[in-house]
């Protein structure tokens, strides 16, 4: 017995619509434990997910990394797709943010990206965010449940803020005069 394809004969209609972005490729780096703001629980992060990838226009092109720490790392992986990059930082002050750091290098971000997301309020971010920016990229912030530091506010291009947070509105970050 065989068996063949029927494929319908290929008209040679030209699409209209929207068939590309306009939006520059971008990659996300996610302090998921500043984003839902310490709690972490699979059903706030998968509502913190669903908000970010609203908020920032998420598309199939972009490259998201996603960081934790050991003991947050479970909860939190099995809650997200599964076509997230994952690190696991460790167990300490800043462990999660310094892994996710040093899972990205400036120059080959600027070669395969247009713009950078950092999803955080940790100060630590800071100083890569401004290297991002040297290097010619567009540097957004994403606020969420954690708090906002002032040095990193003032590095990134521009802002986001998920309304899934604790702060419905957006925040002034820690450090900026009236």
């Amino acid at each position: 017995m065989t068996t063949s394809l029927i494929r319908p004969t290929q008209s040679h209609v030209t699409r209209t619509g929207r068939h590309r972005s306009s939006r520059p490729r971008a990659l996300h780096l996610v302090d998921l434990e500043n984003l839902v703001g310490g709690e972490i629980a699979s059903s706030r992060v998968h509502d913190i997910w669903s908000e970010f990838v609203r908020v920032v226009d998420h598309r199939h092109h972009d490259l998201s990394t996603v960081a934790v720490s050991q003991r947050h790392s479970a909860t939190a992986f099995f809650a997200l797709p599964s076509a997230i990059r994952r690190v696991v930082g460790k167990n300490c002050p800043d462990g999660a943010d310094l892994a996710l750091i040093e899972s990205v290098d400036v120059g080959w971000a600027a070669a395969n990206f247009g713009q950078v997301i950092i999803a955080s309020g940790d100060h630590i971010f800071a100083p890569v965010a401004r290297q991002f920016r040297a290097a010619g990229l567009r540097v957004v912030q994403v606020v969420g449940a954690g708090r906002c530091s002032a040095e990193l506010y003032r590095a990134c291009s521009d802002h986001r803020y998920l309304s899934n947070s604790r702060a419905a509105a957006p925040l002034r970050p820690i450090g900026l005069a009236s």
